[in-house]
């Protein structure tokens, strides 16, 4: 039986050398206002046109320039760039590896991308492929992976002796990378790169611990470029720079790092939602900088990158202060104190954020990425400060905020032209029990899931969160409803996410809640309402996986005061799809569908 073996690279240092100089006012517009060096030919700069941007010229009066991310959808080979002999080397050495490098360029960079990554991955990669074989070998692991798996995790789980192409490239990528790292023209950003594919590989298959670890060694490794990039002595033990200064210090770089470095902060957002501490490598910080609470943002890139602190702050307060212990304990002073903090920033950012919206006429894209936006501000926002509630009637006085996410969620999945899906009636059953432990949704019209030709996944963790907050924590059952609507409308999965496997712990939350309705408003009655439902990461390879569930009444009270309580939500008996405990959580075994 073959073997495959992948390894995770440490980077250990980086070349030595100041490799940029000081800024320039007499650049490009398109450079100044990317706050990059320009290199200043005339009509269009060399710094523009080698990495596929549009060179809006330069202006003799002095003002502000309003950012312009010009995309370029074309695609194009690695033998488009080479003579016909290097051309017939090439095709010798990688063979049938060039076909997924084509379905990379044409499928895959488009469908992984977002608003935000975009250029990263159709145009900075496929570049550098031409040149560096660990990238090019990435990119062809991608390519293939991405043609060969549909997308959902269930299929990711396959064994994975069914995928000898995809670990033939992928270890290649990192045997050259190992070989690349040795020689003293080794450039950073090549590790960089190859590190955020080496992690989309690992989102792919489903690897969460892998994965992360290349996450972890990238950070590391901006870390050491950062100290490096600002001529700083080596950082002393347990230091750690702040997330906010990276972040000025890529964009006072070269392109790529400019690309590079929110790429990696944005994906930490998917490592904080596992439980990676991250904020041990580098600091997030919860507060907004004042200089951004008085003035609108420049577009929705700043704002975005402004937001990346207190929202990642706002994730690891809530992992460090939800309640471990019941009754519930009030927060210390110091968590207050963080707390009113990021709440604080959330609301400076929102105001920013409005007046920038009166200020502009936003174009579709940036439509998209401004519902995505205000979605995951609510999210984070009432996480927050709702953080020690555990009478779940309290969120009831939230049903706009809810709304307001379901409204923004359905105007990207209409604007990106996922297929409708109508709500379940308030009668029709939500889970159909079979053997085996399995319960999934009835088939009904419109189930058909759309197929795409590369697989339906994303890179980055944008809107399946705040979906399922709002199953969660909104009782209202046409809500909530109009929640796992959308969530069934077959949306790329998110990273780690599967949208198939949280639309069945959220049909099954509606189940166990409504099991007890309000004879007057229709809601579920306080005994019946969840503390929480959370999916377990791990499925195995029949597409099985655990949700654990927590009764809120048994927990503002400490636990079942009787029989009666200690089986108020019927719970199934069978142990071969039930793990019950002696406190209020029990966890329940389902299956996804084929």
């Amino acid at each position: 039986m073959p073997q495959f073996l992948t390894q995770v690279i440490e980077f250990s240092s980086l070349r030595k050398g100041v490799r940029y100089g000081s800024k320039v006012k007499t650049g490009c517009i398109t450079c100044k206002t990317r706050r990059i060096r320009c290199s200043e030919e005339k009509p269009s700069c060399v710094k523009c046109t080698s990495t596929g941007r549009n060179c809006e010229g330069y202006r003799k009066n002095k003002g502000p320039v309003r950012h312009k991310d010009v995309q370029n959808p074309a695609q194009r080979s690695i033998t488009q760039h080479e003579s016909p002999a290097q051309t017939v080397d090439i095709l010798a050495e990688y063979g049938d590896g060039l076909q997924y490098l084509e379905f990379y360029h044409h499928c895959v960079g488009r469908t992984i991308a977002t608003t935000f990554d975009s250029n990263f991955w159709c145009n900075i990669a496929p570049r550098m492929a031409q040149s560096e074989p660990s990238v090019r070998h990435a990119l062809m692991a991608l390519g293939y992976f991405n043609k060969a798996t549909t997308g959902s995790l269930k299929n990711a789980r396959l064994s994975d002796e069914r995928h000898e192409t995809l670990f033939y490239h992928y270890n290649k990528s990192v045997r050259s990378l190992i070989e690349r790292m040795k020689q003293i023209s080794f450039d950073p950003e090549v590790g960089l790169v190859t590190c955020v594919l080496f992690v989309c590989i690992e989102f792919l298959r489903g690897d969460f611990i892998t994965a992360f670890t290349h996450l972890q060694n990238g950070l590391k490794m901006i870390k050491e470029w950062h100290y490096r990039r600002t001529c700083r002595q080596p950082p002393k033990e347990g230091e750690r720079p702040k997330l906010r200064a990276i972040v000025h210090s890529a964009l006072e770089s070269n392109d790529t790092m400019t690309e590079l470095v929110p790429l990696f902060f944005r994906t930490t957002t998917v490592a904080l939602l596992f439980g990676v501490r991250a904020e041990k490598i580098v600091e997030i910080s919860p507060a907004i900088p004042r200089r951004f609470q008085f003035k609108p943002f420049h577009d929705v890139w700043e704002a975005r990158a402004v937001s990346l602190d207190f929202q990642n702050a706002a994730l690891i307060f809530t992992r460090d202060n939800s309640p471990r212990v019941f009754p519930v304990q009030p927060l210390t002073g110091e968590a207050l104190k963080t707390q009113e903090s990021i709440l604080e920033s959330h609301r400076s950012w929102r105001r920013a954020f409005e007046a920038f919206e009166r200020s502009t006429t936003l174009s579709p894209a940036e439509q998209i990425t401004v519902n995505e936006l205000k979605a995951g501000y609510h999210c984070t926002y009432f996480s927050v400060s709702c953080i020690t509630w555990v009478e779940q009637s309290g969120y009831d006085q939230y049903l706009w905020a809810y709304k307001e996410i379901i409204e923004h969620t359905k105007f990207v999945f209409d604007a990106k032209g996922l297929p409708e899906r109508s709500p379940p009636t308030l009668t029709e059953p939500l889970l159909v029990s079979k053997p085996n432990g399995y319960r999934g949704p009835p088939p009904r019209e419109g189930s058909v899931r759309h197929e795409k030709p590369s697989a339906n996944f994303s890179f980055e963790v944008v809107l399946l969160p705040c979906l399922y907050f709002v199953i969660q924590r909104c009782r209202d059952p046409v809500t909530r409803r109009e929640a796992l609507a959308l969530m069934e409308r077959n949306p790329p999965r998110e990273a780690l996410l599967d949208y198939e496997m949280a639309a069945i712990a959220a049909r099954r939350v509606i189940e166990i809640e409504e099991t007890t309705l309000d004879p007057k408003t229709g809601w579920p009655v306080e005994q019946t309402r969840l503390w929480h439902g959370v999916v377990d990461g791990t499925i195995d390879s029949d597409g099985g996986f655990w949700i654990m569930f927590s009764n809120a009444y048994w927990i503002a009270g400490g636990g079942p005061q009787n029989e009666e309580e200690e089986y108020l939500c019927k719970v199934p008996r069978d142990p071969t799809d039930f793990r019950g405990r002696v406190d209020s959580q029990w966890q329940e075994y389902y299956k996804l569908g084929d």
